[in-house]
Order: structure tokens, then C-alpha cells, then sequence
């Protein structure tokens, strides 16, 4: 061997020294890991074990995350965590045609990013769960439309990109197209604020107002107001809102709908609660009325619910041959629970120091039939997609009255 070919050896082993650190990865990485790294605590050999074990071709997005990451993700972060994260954004990268014109820059700041609020590892079920509906798209665009499935239709609107402030008005529709069956939400006007904007924990509120109306096949609903929440993806119905599900009618002073993914998995029913469900066309109903109902959903189906406060039922038994209604059971209790089959029929009832009276059918009082909480607002119900536009209010007399809290009383210290 001459000479030269041991200079450029040695010259060689020196520059792989000196990258030996974090091998693979940008020089301008380098002093900004160094800083995390120093901020990680007893955290830090889960992030030098990310840098480690991270593939080759994925070392940039491993190495943006930890050089940006905010000192407390540093701290709690494992190294599990951070290399399903990133691998998942490759491989998405890899695999879709259209990711492949994402800019570097977009890829490393909006995709490889971890971050939500509980920094959950949710990229692996993102991937599984929308890859059928983005992996035919050709574009970006196709592939956001294809996965955000909403839209807002108006005949003004107004949004500051600055600030992540925005106002519709004048017709204005929100569509929803991420389940089976299209939901339409018309309000007279929509405002959206975006808090925490550009950071980690952004988080937006939309409010809809006056005269809400919403429509889809399966479910309807009524309201003076809402706002809808994406930190916690609670929606909050005011101003005698009602709620239509099938033959079913929920309404009380506020409601809350818990939202995962555009599928519900709770609402509570705050004050005045009332539950009314049409058993047959000779105008016989089941009907509860509390001061507070919760009920729970599992894949969109109620199957839990919960009365809760000066609770009054009235159900009707039906005839296990021919589905005839055979009587009528009427209860008071302080607190009813109801369970349901994932085909919507009553498995089993409980109740607290429940009292009450069976019915035959043909011997039922006619005081009996109706709750004196008793409301039925079909004339109220959004017809077609259409309807949501045509406002019609509950009629005269027929709204919740405020009813006053009790107030605690004094305590006199002498």
C-alpha cells in the first residue's frame, strides 16, 4: 500500500470518527440532539436507543424529532414510541404515490410530528384504519378530501390563516360524509377559533348559531346553539335541544355528545331530562323523565343508559309471540339503569329502591299513559337534507321552563 492510499484511509477513518456519534444523521442535527439529550434526564438513553436502532433511510425524521422535541416529551418519551412513529411516516411515504411529492420540509414539521395531546401512539392505527381510503388517490388533495370527509357550504365566509379565525354565514350547511350515511347541520351562522395555533397543542371550538337543525337518515337533532370542541371532541347542544334517533326522542335543558371519529360513544342529558320512545301507531309510548341521563354507545349503538334523579318510567311489555303490547309497567326510583343488546332490545333493567305498578293493557289508567314531563315534537323533526333550512320552534308554551338551583345554606357563625 503507498502512501497516498493510507492518507485518504486515514483521512476516511477520521470523518467517520468524527459522524460516528450520530452516524447518518445531517450535521445540523447534531448540537441541537446534543441539547435535548442534556434536558432528557434519566430519559436519555431512550433517545440515544431511538437514534440507534432508527433505519438508515429514517435517520432525518428521527433526529428532527429529537433536536424539536419539548423538554417534557424528552423526558417521558420511550424509544418504542418514537420508532413506530416514525417508521409508520416512512412507510406511508413509501407506499402512497401522492406522498411522494410532500415536500422534505412539510414531511419532517407535519407528518413525521408525534404530537397530540396525550401523546398517544396512535400513528399504527391511523395508518391501518384510513390506508383503504387513501392509497386509490392520485393527489395531496384527493388524499385529504378522502380522509377528512366534510365540507362547508355558505354564501359568505371569512378565514384568517394568521389566526385560524373563521365566519359563515348566509346558508350556511356543514356536510359530513365519514359514516354510511351523510349527516347535513345547517345553523344561520358558524364561527371557528383555533386556539395554541401552530404549536403541539392546538385545539379548535366551532360555534353554530341561531336556529341549528341536523339531518342524516339515522339520527336528527334541533337547538338555538352549539359548539362543537376538539379537545376533548365534545359537542354541547343548547337551548331546548332535542335529539331524534328512529322512533326514540331525547330532550333536556343541555346535552353533550362525545364524539370518536364521527361515531358517538356518549351523551349526557343535563336538567329536565326526557326520553320518549314510540312503541306503535295507537300512540303508545315508553317514556323516562330524570334530571339527568347518560348513555353509552359501543360502534354507534346505545347500549347502556342511565336516569339519574327523581326518575319516573313508564314501559310497556309486549307479547313475546306476536309483539302485541300486553301491559304496562310504571315506576319511580332515584336512579334507573337500562342495558342493551347490540341489536337494540332491553337485556336487563335495574333500579334503586324502586316502587311501582304493572298494568294489563286493558285496565290502564288514563293518567297512566302520559308522564305529566310528557312531550312529543315530531312536527319539529328535520324531514330530508333539505328541511334543515326550515326552521319551525317548539310551539307556544310547550318550551322548558328555567327551573332555579337550590342554593346551599348559610351557615351563621356566632
Amino acid at each position: 500500500m503507498n502512501i497516498k492510499s493510507v492518507l485518504v484511509l486515514l483521512a476516511f477513518g477520521l470523518s467517520a470518527c468524527s459522524s460516528g456519534r450520530y452516524a447518518g444523521v445531517p450535521k445540523e442535527y447534531h448540537a441541537l440532539i446534543d441539547r435535548t439529550i442534556a434536558t432528557a434526564g434519566d430519559n436519555a438513553k431512550e433517545l440515544k436507543k431511538a437514534l440507534k436502532e432508527v433505519p438508515h433511510n429514517e435517520r432525518e425524521g428521527m433526529a428532527f424529532l429529537i433536536s424539536y422535541m419539548p423538554e417534557r416529551d424528552a423526558k417521558t418519551l420511550s424509544a418504542a414510541f418514537l420508532l413506530e412513529n416514525v417508521a409508520y411516516a416512512y412507510k406511508a411515504r413509501a407506499e402512497f404515490p401522492w406522498a411522494k411529492t410532500v415536500p422534505d420540509s412539510v414531511f419532517l414539521n407535519d407528518v413525521v410530528a408525534y404530537a397530540n395531546l396525550n401523546r398517544e401512539s396512535w400513528r399504527k392505527d391511523f395508518y391501518e384504519r384510513f390506508k383503504k381510503y387513501v392509497a386509490p388517490c392520485k393527489t395531496m388533495r384527493e388524499a385529504i378530501d378522502s380522509v377528512n370527509k366534510n365540507e362547508l357550504h355558505c354564501d359568505h365566509l371569512f378565514y384568517n390563516e394568521t389566526t385560524g379565525y373563521g365566519f359563515a354565514t348566509k346558508r350556511a350547511l356543514m356536510v359530513d360524509y365519514s359514516q354510511k350515511d351523510t349527516l347535513y347541520m345547517h345553523a344561520d351562522s358558524v364561527k371557528l377559533y383555533t386556539f395554541n395555533i401552530k404549536t403541539d397543542s392546538v385545539y379548535r371550538k366551532v360555534h353554530a348559531y341561531n336556529h341549528v337543525r341536523a339531518y342524516r337518515n339515522d339520527v336528527q337533532a334541533v337547538c338555538d346553539s352549539l359548539v362543537f370542541n376538539s379537545q376533548d371532541s365534545c359537542m354541547t347542544m343548547y337551548r331546548d335541544p332535542i335529539l331524534w334517533n328512529l322512533g326514540r326522542q331525547i330532550l333536556g335543558e343541555v346535552i353533550h355528545v362525545y364524539m370518536n371519529d364521527s361515531t358517538v360513544r356518549k351523551a349526557e342529558v343535563i336538567g329536565q331530562a326526557l326520553s320518549v320512545e314510540k312503541c306503535d301507531e295507537k300512540n303508545h309510548y315508553n317514556q323516562i323523565s330524570s334530571k339527568r341521563m347518560d348513555a353509552f354507545f359501543i360502534d354507534g349503538a346505545l347500549r347502556r343508559a342511565e336516569a339519574i334523579g327523581t326518575v319516573k318510567s313508564l314501559y310497556y311489555n309486549a307479547d313475546s309471540k306476536d309483539s302485541t303490547l300486553s301491559e304496562l309497567n310504571y315506576m319511580e326510583t332515584d336512579t334507573l339503569r337500562m342495558y342493551m343488546s347490540p341489536t337494540r332490545e332491553l337485556e336487563k333493567i335495574w333500579a334503586s329502591k324502586a316502587t311501582g305498578t304493572m298494568y294489563p293493557i286493558t285496565q290502564i289508567p288514563p293518567e297512566r299513559y302520559q308522564l305529566p314531563e310528557f312531550a312529543w315534537f315530531d312536527y319539529v323533526r328535520p324531514k330530508d337534507k333539505d328541511d334543515v333550512f326550515n326552521w319551525r320552534g317548539k310551539a307556544e308554551g310547550t318550551e322548558l321552563k328555567e327551573q332555579p338551583r337550590r342554593e346551599a345554606p348559610l351557615q351563621r357563625l356566632e
